[in-house]
């Protein structure tokens, strides 16, 4: 029996491998642009600004640039040795309009790199680019960073003297600006917005803040919203700030069904975060798996792998993969 088992898991371990490579290929055809965030599904490899500093053509590293929302790999390429590209462009940076806007060969220089991940912009590396000390400006709507450094109306670092830039958006530009996203169409889609689980006990809803709440892997902004006011009623789901997926699965509640509910972004991990939820500091309990984490909170092996990365495991004991049979996908992992 317990041969029949590992026969079926290792069956399953290797589907999943499968998808996962052919979902790989498909990264070369991914448009931010048109993409919506809400239907992200994980496939592909993701690192934050931070992550892709270590990426920066010195010392034997790999030479990794981001543009576009993609990061591309030119370590390859001669024109990047070094990790600077023609004395102007270095590596491990965002160069959406560096190599778009100010190249005379445009997008052109794109196609002569490897695709390898998607760039994953954080709150906090958000906030860093307000446009103060001449750095790019950025804001962020629906899930999606833009660069609108080179718009006119963002060159103070905010727009008609009431949007800040290095902050999202969402919210202020599809319920009360009168031009909504013509705000921002001009503007290069330079990345996903990242919400990490520390970050979002900030948007608690106290003291004037957002309130912002997760659900399989994607944030939302319930700030606006009164169906979600009756459900912290009529529930007493009060948990604003907080990763509620399976909480929303026990009360049978649907944020697509109510009002004013606007997706923010991605719920992101990185080894630190994703420590957390052993079970132990977090109640809940997490692991992670080709590049997602699922909640196994209710899994009896959940207090012994909990807080940590099982693929390495289950590629070792296909068996393992049993504790997913019950399990709630809940974010993505960043910089692995």
């Amino acid at each position: 029996m317990h041969s029949k088992s590992f026969r079926l898991h290792l069956f399953l371990l290797t589907v999943l491998i499968v998808i996962t490579l052919s979902l790989a290929v498909s990264l070369e055809q991914f448009d931010l642009k048109t993409a919506d965030i809400e239907d992200f599904e994980g496939d592909h490899k993701l690192l934050t600004l931070k992550g892709l500093e270590q990426f920066d053509g010195r010392e034997s590293t790999p030479a990794y640039a981001a543009a576009l929302g993609k990061i591309y790999d030119f370590t390859a390429l001669a024109r990047w040795r070094g990790g600077t590209h023609v004395r102007l462009h270095e590596a491990g940076e965002e160069l959406t309009s560096d190599l778009l806007a100010d190249s005379p060969h445009g997008e052109a220089r794109l196609i002569r790199g490897e695709a390898v991940a998607l760039l994953v912009i954080t709150v906090s590396e958000l906030g860093e680019h307000d446009g103060q000390n001449r750095n790019k400006i950025y804001v962020a709507a629906e899930g999606k960073v833009y660069d609108v450094s080179a718009l006119r109306a963002w060159r103070a670092g905010d727009h008609t003297g009431i949007h800040e830039a290095g902050r999202d958006l969402t919210t202020e530009l599809l319920l009360d600006s009168p031009h909504g996203k013509a705000a921002l169409e001009n503007a290069y889609v330079v990345g996903m917005k990242g919400i990490t689980p520390s970050e979002l006990l900030l948007f608690n809803g106290a003291d004037g803040k957002k309130s912002f709440v997760a659900k399989n892997g994607r944030v939302y902004d319930v700030s606006y919203s009164e169906g979600w006011a009756d459900a912290v009623e009529d529930l007493g789901l009060d948990h604003a700030g907080s990763e509620l997926t399976r909480e929303l699965l026990d009360y049978s509640l649907s944020l697509d069904l109510l009002d004013n509910i606007f997706v923010v972004g991605l719920l992101v991990f990185d080894n630190k975060e994703l420590s957390r939820f052993d079970g132990i500091v977090e109640t809940k309990a997490f692991v992670a798996f080709n590049g997602t984490v699922y909640d196994i909170s209710s899994t009896e092996t959940a207090p012994t792998i909990a807080g940590t990365d099982i693929t390495a495991a289950v590629e070792a004991d296909p068996t393992l993969l049993g504790i997913l049979d019950e399990a709630l996908p809940v974010g993505s992992m960043v910089n692995e």
